[in-house]
């Protein structure tokens, strides 16, 4: 991590998940929130095969 600090500008790095300290989110270039708004299987529409939802 130390030797990793030292060359921050050529490194690009990506973390994922939930509930992120806002020292993070600040500290990010990029940050994206994720809300749920629509999705098929909420309404009791089951996968099918062969088909990404």
């Amino acid at each position: 991590m130390l030797r990793a600090a030292r060359h921050w500008h050529t490194l690009h790095g990506t973390a994922s998940g939930r509930g992120a300290p806002s020292e993070c989110i600040e500290a990010g270039d990029l940050a994206t929130d994720m809300t749920f708004v629509a999705h098929p299987y909420s309404q009791g529409i089951r996968a099918r095969s062969g088909a990404e939802l």
